[in-house]
């Protein structure tokens, strides 16, 4: 009896080790094509760095009743950046926020990594989500965009947000970015190249 349990235990520990290593590669590798990341304040995130300079957030807060955290923004513009395992081609933005009707709010990618030049788009409203307003944009060629040390940067931009005492409250931000995927027909060329 002993020696089945024991032989359980060691096909365990030998198989949990291995799935985890090719759950790992796959995350790294997105041979799907496509690479979900996402931010909700409440914990950090291994690919998308908090939004920053601090200066001009308030403190994450927590509400009870929806057990969102969230975090307002008060000084525009600031910044958030997204750490990629892999080259891809496009990247969608989603956030959900809450803001007054009249405040816009755009994001832009940062296109050169030594200057102050971003391509910046007004936010697409594509509906609510428990009380939340979701907006996305897409970003249809990143390899063009600046690249430091893995991570592409994006920037929020709310145009009047100091001046009009107005605030814009984010509580999730999450990217999608894409490629073109990995299948038996171009997993060798694809290989061959990295070589």
């Amino acid at each position: 009896m002993r020696i089945r349990y024991y032989k359980i235990v060691r096909l365990f520990l030998i198989v949990i080790p291995v799935v985890v290593f090719f759950w790992l590669v796959a995350q790294d590798v997105a041979f799907s094509g496509r690479l979900f990341m996402s931010y909700d304040f409440s914990h950090d995130s291994s690919f998308i760095k908090r939004p920053w300079p601090p200066g001009r957030f308030h403190d994450i807060e927590y509400d009870k009743t929806t057990r969102d955290y969230f975090q307002r923004m008060f000084v525009e513009p600031a910044t958030f950046a997204v750490k990629l395992p892999r080259k891809f081609k496009s990247a969608t933005v989603e956030v959900l926020y809450k803001k007054d009707a009249s405040q816009s709010l755009r994001i832009g990618i940062r296109m050169d990594p030594k200057q102050w030049a971003w391509e910046i788009r007004d936010l697409e409203y594509v509906g609510e989500e428990n009380g939340w307003m979701r907006g996305r944009i897409r970003f249809d060629d990143i390899r063009r965009a600046a690249f430091n040390d893995g991570r592409l940067q994006f920037i929020l931009n709310a145009p009047g947000l100091f001046e009009n005492k107005r605030k814009v409250a984010l509580t999730e931000i999450r990217v999608v970015v894409e490629k073109d995927p990995i299948t038996l027909h171009n997993f060798l060329p694809r290989l061959w190249r990295a070589l």
